[in-house]
């Protein structure tokens, strides 16, 4: 079994300053030492234990994660895209030399 370094209350405190606005998840994660991933799993399971209600808050988080997805999703496209047209941008090159 895992032991904990951090207690629930600290661990509350964190998620109330990132909720909050005061800090971001980076500035947490750099002032007490653990990483990002750690401050997600503590969110999820506060979440799920806290019962929290689906009030506005949770609905325009539940949508800035879906625009985030279909943005990241756009960034993976458009970069396989650049590839390909940076590999056609290198053969013409190549065949305007021979």
């Amino acid at each position: 079994m895992t032991q904990t370094r951090f207690d629930e209350d600290f661990k509350r405190q964190v998620l109330s300053e990132v909720l909050s606005g005061r800090k971001s998840i980076s500035q947490v994660c750099r002032e007490y030492g653990f990483t990002d991933q750690t401050f997600y799993n503590w969110r999820n399971r506060y979440l799920k234990t806290e019962n929290v209600s689906s009030g506005p808050e949770n609905r325009e988080l539940d949508q800035l994660r879906e625009e985030n997805d279909r943005l990241r999703r756009m960034v993976g496209e458009l970069s396989a895209r650049m590839d390909q047209l940076q590999q056609t941008v290198k053969s013409l090159q190549i065949e305007s030399r021979a």
